[in-house]
């Protein structure tokens, strides 16, 4: 028998497969940066950057989700009022309703077309000064929703939210990119999560600001809206001294050095960064391998189609789930559902607004090291679950619900006792617990990480599309599906959550702690 040949060390065969030259200790110290807890990856840098990007992203992405809510009364009394003084006459009952009904929804409409320019912005610009640039738009259009009460011209405060949905779409495109890229991949899971609870605690603030005691009154509500600009503000005042993406510097702009030196403000002047920039040098000899690709490629290439559906996939299970016809219309389900306690209190449906977003942000905080510890996957499959639970249970005990009337359905459950509309609510709650520990934030955490910094601009902008489209659809159909269905409306909710459950159970890879590079990898067979 031939004599066996020595066995290679783990640090040998790390320098053959990976063509380095590096030193054992310099492969022992790497190694070693990739075993540190979590605390210590967290530097200030890291941390500052973060806060400033979700500050102007998700921040007014939340708020202009949720500042709709509260004064609802009183920008219609304004629709009205503007209406009688420039045409002599006022809005009938349905044409208000039906106008309502798209001004929240325009926002939604604004934001596709939003997502578009995301993608060529952020690999222009870049990610850091495309969040800085993007802050003129949302100042314009949140100068017209808050000046046009003066004016008394409605129709401006529908143009400026369609504004301030263009540029929040562009936003939530390039702000994701930018966390997942500045983060270690130990903790991508949660510098990713800050999006969406800058966004649950954005809708958080709009609903106690809307509340009559702040600026939810006749007068106040246009202040409600200058909020936007003091976010911008602080945006523009921290980001500046932020670095840029490193990955974007090296394989978008090819500038090594400048990479190398941001890289090392993220991760502190002690840490060892060897390993993350031969991860990143890596993909990047990779792409320039690979053609350019075309917006017909992502449908056309097995490797881009297969990430692409999964991305757009994810994103319509959170918005087909029905969570953002809760958000738009959560208030009026409380005034339909709680009767009673309305008629006591006129602000009443509104502190129950501020109750449901406040345990969301709470729960979305917990989230964090959940999804890091459970998987992407899995606590998204376990949202959508509670959340399918929830509203087959909600459908039968709210088959009664009408919000746009006011009146109880001709067809619902009849002689439904009123502990069951207290059951309703708790079970809102619920429902929106489980959204916060999956669905709310890993569709906007998962895309970055299903593509390579050459292609995920381009991904991203797609699945936003698809994103705002769905969330338009649920938000401008939602009011008139209540009026034909009532409460019924929620076992639509629960056939789109089903249908999503057994898809991505299927289809969808787990990517925690994985390199983006390997995570691409497992598409391209």
């Amino acid at each position: 028998m031939a004599p066996r040949p020595p066995k290679e060390n783990s640090e040998e065969r790390e320098r053959l497969v990976n063509g380095s030259e590096r030193k054992p200790s310099e492969f022992s110290q790497s190694r070693k940066s990739e075993n540190l807890p979590a605390s210590d990856l967290v530097t200030l840098v890291l941390l500052f950057s973060t806060f400033g990007a979700v500050v102007g992203a998700g921040l007014p992405m939340g708020y202009n989700n949720g500042v709709m809510n509260a004064p609802s009364d009183k920008i219609k009394e304004f629709f009205n009022e503007s209406k009688k003084s420039r045409y002599g006459r006022y809005f009938t009952t349905d044409a208000l309703n039906v106008y309502w009904d798209l001004t929240v929804s325009t926002y939604c409409l604004g934001a596709p077309f939003g997502c578009l320019f995301g993608s060529w912005i952020a690999k222009t610009f870049g990610r850091r000064n495309s969040l800085l640039y993007l802050n003129i738009i949302v100042v314009s259009g949140t100068l017209m929703q808050s000046c046009c009460q003066k004016l008394k011209w409605y129709e401006m405060f529908t143009t400026g939210r369609i504004i301030n949905g263009f540029g929040n779409g562009a936003s939530c495109v390039v702000c994701p990119m930018y966390l997942s890229e500045i983060a270690p991949k130990q903790i991508r899971g949660a510098i990713g999560l800050s999006f969406q609870i800058s966004v649950v605690f954005g809708t958080l603030l709009a609903s106690i600001l809307g509340c009559q005691f702040c600026f939810g009154t006749t007068n106040g509500w246009p202040q409600l809206f200058n909020m936007l600009l003091v976010f911008a503000l602080i945006q523009c005042v921290i980001l500046p001294f932020c670095p840029e993406s490193p990955r974007y510097l090296l394989i978008e702009k090819g500038n090594a050095a400048e990479c190398e030196r941001n890289l090392r403000r993220l991760r502190g002047s002690k840490a060892n960064i060897v390993r993350e920039m031969e991860e990143y040098e890596e993909e990047n000899a990779k792409q320039k391998a690979e053609p350019r690709r075309s917006l017909l490629d992502y449908f056309i290439i097995k490797s881009l189609r297969r990430p692409l559906v999964l991305a757009c996939a994810m994103a319509l299970s959170q918005q087909l789930s029905g969570i953002n016809s809760m958000a738009a219309f959560s208030a009026s389900i409380f005034k339909s559902a709680l009767k009673t306690q309305v008629a006591n209190n006129d602000d009443f449906n509104n502190y129950m607004v501020v109750a449901l977003w406040t345990t969301s942000f709470f729960v979305t905080f917990l989230a964090v090291p959940f999804v890091d510890k459970v998987g992407r996957k899995a606590s998204h499959l376990f949202g959508l679950g509670g959340m399918s639970v929830c509203s087959l249970i909600v459908a039968f005990l709210l088959s009664n619900l009408s919000t746009q009337d006011g009146q109880d359905c001709s067809y619902g459950i009849r002689n439904i006792p009123d502990w069951a509309n207290y059951l309703s609510v708790t079970l809102l709650f619920i429902y929106i617990i489980f959204f916060s520990l999956g669905p709310s934030s890993i569709p906007w955490l998962i895309t970055p990480e299903l593509f390579t910094v050459g292609t995920v601009s381009t991904a991203a902008s797609i699945a936003g599309i698809v994103s705002w489209l769905g969330n338009f659809s649920v938000q401008m159909g939602f009011g008139l599906l209540l009026d034909l269905f009532c409460g019924w409306v929620f076992l639509l909710f629960v056939m789109f959550i089903v249908f999503f459950i057994v898809f991505l159970g299927l289809k969808l890879p787990e990517t925690k702690g994985l390199p983006i590079a390997e995570i691409v990898a497992l598409f391209e067979y």
